[in-house]
């Protein structure tokens, strides 16, 4: 893999998925403490297809979006399906009081937020306590049977608790035909891929931008080991560099 002559995210995760395509990547913990593998290529068809019906519902390049998903899969598929159409990626540590939480979405405008089952009580928490920002959309990363669950947790169906568009994963993606007729925005070495928020001291927010060509660059040094990820920065995007470890 030439990381120097591929310039932003999507082109250089294009290129990794196509070369180690029938690899495993991903694992996932099931039943009998049994694991479930994905592959590079089933990995890439699943961000594509995601980042697809990002596009269809509304998402535009360059909008900023929320990941507030916990340490699993499903946060690394956000964050490349974000990355690969365009998205600025917010990712929000579910460790966050409440109201640091709100603060982040309302302070930097999130107009989209992709969450699970896990952490969509939280949403619901803060929107019913103190309903601001400028959120349009919510994208619930869960299958039939765990929005169905949370769905008996919460008491009411979930699409119209907030008053806001929800879609959950099995509406999001979009089937290979579709996909393939979809088209990408162009994104640029210095087109903003992540903005990584901190609570610092006293409560403050301490934004940092990355650009596609600052996560290269760390993605670069992951196989060759002579990048080390030393400033917390680069830590709400480590998921990401496990497509580029092999």
């Amino acid at each position: 893999i030439n990381y120097p002559e591929t310039y932003t995210l999507n082109r250089l995760f294009d290129q990794i998925v196509d070369y180690y395509y029938s690899y495993p990547m991903y694992g996932s913990l099931i039943e009998n403490k049994t694991i479930e593998w994905y592959t590079y290529g089933e990995f890439g068809e699943l961000v594509r297809a995601l980042s697809a019906g990002f596009l269809k519902y509304g998402v535009k390049m360059g909008d900023l979006i929320g990941v507030l998903v916990e340490n699993s899969t499903y946060f690394a598929l956000a964050q490349w399906a974000s990355a690969y159409m365009g998205g600025v990626i917010i990712p929000i540590d579910i460790s966050y009081e409440n109201d640091v939480v709100q603060q982040i979405l309302t302070v930097f405008k999130c107009s989209s937020l992709i969450c699970t089952s896990q952490t969509y009580p939280t949403i619901f928490q803060i929107y019913m306590a103190n309903p601001t920002g400028k959120l349009s959309k919510i994208f619930l990363l869960c299958d039939e049977n765990e929005k169905n669950h949370l769905q008996d947790d919460m008491g009411s169906p979930l699409d119209t608790q907030l008053g806001i568009p929800l879609f959950t994963l099995p509406q999001i993606i979009q089937e290979k035909p579709q996909n393939d007729n979809i088209q990408y925005p162009t994104i640029l070495a210095t087109s903003l891929c992540v903005l990584n928020v901190g609570a610092g001291r006293c409560g403050s927010l301490n934004p940092c931008c990355l650009t596609h060509s600052n996560l290269i660059a760390a993605a670069a040094g992951v196989p060759s080991c002579d990048y080390q990820f030393g400033r917390d920065v680069y830590l709400p995007t480590m998921p990401m560099s496990r497509v580029f470890e092999r």
